[in-house]
């Protein structure tokens, strides 16, 4: 979606606008069916709330993917943030 490029974020209206300017009908709920299926192949995500209302954003952007690591330092990573988060806690946790 060219729309949110740059790190724009769109509310759920503004992604209609943006579908109907394309030549995509969002008529009679097929835009929420649109909108889902965007995010359920992995191109938008939820963005930031504006006005208590959800905006969308590319995903790609908005949450870039994580470098890959070496199986000990996953592990130990992952129980670093286990026990910060699950705190107090011990080895047999």
């Amino acid at each position: 979606m060219r729309a949110l490029r740059g790190g724009k974020q769109l509310s759920r209206n503004a992604m209609y606008k943006a579908l109907e300017a394309a030549g995509i009908t969002t008529a009679a709920g097929r835009g929420l069916h649109i909108l889902w299926q965007l995010a359920q192949e992995g191109f938008i995500c939820f963005g930031a709330r504006h006005a208590k209302q959800p905006t969308f954003a590319l995903l790609d952007e908005w949450a870039p993917a994580a470098k890959a690591k070496e199986r000990d330092a996953a592990l130990a990573e992952l129980a670093s943030r286990y026990f910060a988060s699950h705190g107090p806690a011990t080895l047999r946790d």
